[in-house]
């Protein structure tokens, strides 16, 4: 790392204006006396040093008592008022900047400024073909707090100036009479078991600003780096918090992503697609490897960190568990790396299933591509997690990117998955069959009318799962809803648990699971505690679905002229069989039926047994042969293939 106050004899930044490149030096010539022909990342860890806060203490962050926030520590969870408990010598400590600071920028700025300029001048610069920016605590740049300094109040208003423009058309969606922008305030935060949704105002317009700043902060040091180095030279950083700014980014181009952990055991469907590497043109996504295994040291070192984190206990069931996630990153188009946290992978099995990988990806990219596009598409927005009181992994995250997306996972059809913004300014994203809102929660005004203009149309089938549309610029309003989804909306007051229970007799539920979501895929029935819930007061809706506690219509279906409409009032309630019997139902391809993990491009799938059973995969649209990708065995020929899945395991599969 570049900086780590802890380690005052390895640290690179002594100071302002001072640095010590000798452990950069130290670190890649000992990489290439193990390999000469080693190709080199160097990371760049981004802390201060010891002193930077006590020189800088307006830089510094601040909880809303103006207490300055310091670490060691996670996630800015220690802050005090007595600068001796920071400065003292020997206390271990130090003041954590704010993001926000344009002195820490700019001084971070020149340290990657220098360190490239060194590297460029060394006789092994060559070795070096990129860096990897991490930034606090875990390396990630997730920001769960609230910084109350002054840059950080500055920021948030320029954030504010830039959205709105005119201090009267914040006050319209803020529900305020502020006089100016100067007046604006770091609001306090809100965490609620009472209500599930926050009506647009300070604390979602501030969440999303703090998001957004950490990619600003990324791309100012990618920028630094690559200008001075001279050279071609690529920029990796963690994904978290994950938004449209990277696309955007001129100079950061690739990124790691985190699979869901306690799902990437055997038996589990991983749902691990942040956005389709389309919606990303020229950049990468990773997933990121930090997998267990018997051989390694140290955690998983108990048996409820082991729940959460799978170590597998054959070299067999690490190999599956290796193919299903390697498998996701090869049928998405996104790269994978391999992160060790204690020789996990120094089993001469474990190796060779990792070459076994890379020899499939090499033969995958010298492969001519095929053009197949899936017929589905999951829309997502960018601001998701400001709207909720409650933004715990509990709600948020298993609300929209684990247990929902499970289900799609496990639906046996194919999609892409792409931001509402970039369906609705891109022709080519707008024929699609069917379009799943699945973390939509807030939709403007002007993007209602685009999606009844582009998307409402030409016999497509839209499905709004749970809170898709619930607030707008005007407010939280199912009205809104149902003027969004063509039927009418209501919800429930207060918060609580609500089972939703398919109705049999129509072609969109015969056959499907008797209980929706994720259920079945735990044995057991699905529902979120402490949550608001949806339901359909529509005479011309056909109900799909009632809730086994109030009988109302929880699921329905309604056609309109030129679109269908498919509504679940339940949260994570679209199960993978519905989906499955909606799609083919609007004529879009279905590989499989449902209930096994599938994961598939044009050119390549990859099947993770979840039950027994038979299991007929179906080549894409100008394939007819369906070959064995690790023996290269023609297994079919008509275009289909069907097996007996043993559960556990992965299958991978090319298509010609």
């Amino acid at each position: 790392g570049a900086t780590d106050p802890e380690r005052a004899d390895g640290c690179i930044w002594l100071g302002k204006g001072k640095y010590n490149f000798k452990p950069i030096d130290n670190a890649i010539i000992d990489a290439l006396r193990r390999n000469p022909d080693a190709t080199i990342i160097l990371n760049i860890s981004i802390l201060p040093y010891k002193s930077w806060g006590k020189e800088n203490p307006q830089e510094v962050v601040r909880n809303s008592k103006g207490e300055r926030s310091y670490g060691p520590g996670w996630w800015m969870s220690s802050a005090t008022s007595d600068s001796d408990v920071v400065d003292r010598p020997g206390s271990g400590k130090w003041w954590y900047p704010s993001w926000q600071s344009e002195v820490w920028r700019k001084d971070l700025e020149d340290l990657c400024t220098k360190i490239a300029l060194h590297i460029k001048s060394s006789p092994y610069g060559k070795a070096v073909a990129g860096f990897y920016i991490s930034g606090k605590d875990d390396g990630q740049f997730i920001v769960k707090y609230m910084d109350y300094s002054e840059p950080s109040e500055r920021a948030f208003k320029e954030f504010l100036k830039e959205k709105y423009a005119t201090i009267n058309a914040l006050n319209r969606v803020w529900k305020t009479s502020l006089a100016s922008f100067e007046e604006v305030r770091i609001p306090n935060d809100t965490y609620s078991l009472a209500v599930t949704h926050l009506a647009p105002g300070p604390v979602p317009d501030y969440k999303y600003f703090r998001d957004k700043e950490t990619w600003k902060m990324r791309e100012r040091l990618a920028g630094a780096l690559k200008k001075s180095i001279g050279r071609p030279v690529v920029v990796f950083s963690y994904s978290a918090p994950y938004n449209p700014e990277f696309a955007r980014s001129k100079y950061m181009d690739c990124v790691g992503v985190i699979p869901d952990y306690p799902n990437r055991n055997v038996g589990y469907a991983t749902a691990h697609m942040p956005v389709s590497a389309s919606e990303i043109d020229g950049k990468l996504q990773f997933v990121e490897l930090d997998l267990r295994s018997t051989t390694g040291i140290g955690f998983p070192s108990d048996i409820s960190f082991r729940e959460w984190l799978p170590l597998p206990e054959t070299v067999e069931q690490w190999n599956q568990m290796h193919r299903k996630l390697v498998g996701i990153a090869l049928a998405s188009g996104f790269g994978w790396w391999y992160y060790d946290m204690g020789q996990y992978y120094r089993d001469p099995f474990v190796k060779q299933n990792i070459a076994a990988a890379k020899q499939l990806a090499d033969k995958l990219y010298k492969r001519k591509k095929s053009n197949f596009r899936p017929d589905v598409c999951v829309v997502i927005t960018d601001d998701e997690r400001g709207y909720y009181a409650n933004t715990s992994i509990s709600l948020t995250d298993a609300l929209h990117f684990q247990i929902q997306g499970m289900e799609y996972t496990s639906s046996g059809v194919p999609f892409e998955k792409h931001y509402l913004s970039q369906i609705l300014s891109r022709p080519d994203l707008q024929d699609f069959k069917v379009y799943i809102f699945s973390q939509n929660t807030y939709i403007s005004g002007k993007e209602r009318a685009m999606i009844k203009e582009k998307l409402a149309r030409d016999g497509k089938t839209l499905i709004w799962v749970y809170n898709s549309g619930l607030i707008s610029e005007a407010g939280i309003s199912e009205a809104g809803m149902t003027d969004l989804t063509g039927m009418t909306i209501k919800r429930y007051p207060g918060v609580t648990r609500r089972t939703l229970n398919l109705l049999p007799g129509h072609p969109l539920t015969e056959g499907c699971k008797p209980f929706a979501g994720a259920g079945m895929m735990y044995l057991s029935i699905f529902g979120f505690q402490g949550i608001e819930n949806f339901y359909i007061d529509d005479p011309r809706a056909i109900p799909l679905a009632r809730y086994a506690e109030t009988e109302d219509t929880a699921m329905a279906v309604k056609y309109h002229p030129t679109w269908t409409s498919v509504y679940i009032g339940a949260a994570g309630g679209l199960g993978g069989s519905v989906l499955n019997r909606i799609a083919r139902n609007a004529g879009a391809f279905v590989a499989a039926e449902s209930g096994q993990q599938l994961n598939m491009s044009g050119d390549f799938a990859s099947v993770h047994g979840l039950a027994e059973g038979d299991y007929k995969l179906s080549a894409p649209h100008g394939k007819s042969k369906v070959i064995d990708a690790d023996t290269g065995r023609v297994l079919s020929a008509n275009g289909s293939y069907t097996w007996e899945i043993v559960p556990g395991r992965t299958y991978w599969f090319l298509f010609e």
